[in-house]
């Protein structure tokens, strides 16, 4: 997923999953207002959270239904 830096507008790429024969589709995305962090859900149950900044994945949550 490839998403611009509120601030720097610098394009930031957040991995989702290496494993290809896994479809992690993003259905849909938030962003909190001071644009520190990114979530994003996906096809495959799960919601990943990153660091804007650093672009680091931080934790990704499991079982979510639609």
């Amino acid at each position: 997923m490839q998403i611009w830096g509120m601030n720097s507008h610098d394009l930031k790429v957040l991995p989702i999953n290496n494993d290809p024969n896994v479809n992690t589709g993003v259905t849909s995305v938030a962003i909190l207002p001071d644009a520190c962090f990114v979530a994003a859900g996906l096809l495959d149950t799960v919601v990943c959270i990153w660091d804007v900044v650093t672009g680091m994945l931080l934790d990704h949550l499991c079982g979510h239904s639609d």
